[in-house]
């Protein structure tokens, strides 16, 4: 069993931050596919245009089936 999966989601990611450990809290926001952190960060980071067109198609595959299933259970976005 990972660390990740016994914490709330964002945990580590604001750990990493306040570490200044900006590569693991990427990495954890990923995980948690809290995009807007991720990007938010990736961004001050200067982080280069194709690494962010890689976690963007990353986490885009992630949560495209994810989105899927919560529109087919519940009948909304």
């Amino acid at each position: 069993m990972s660390l990740l999966n016994v914490y709330p989601d964002g945990f580590f990611s604001t750990v990493f931050v306040q570490a200044e450990k900006p590569a693991k809290a990427m990495i954890a926001y990923e995980k948690a596919l809290d995009w807007r952190e991720l990007f938010d960060l990736a961004v001050r980071e200067s982080t280069p245009e194709d690494e962010l067109a890689e976690m963007g198609l990353r986490v885009a595959g992630e949560m495209g089936p994810r989105s899927r299933s919560t529109f087919m259970l519940t009948g909304s976005w």
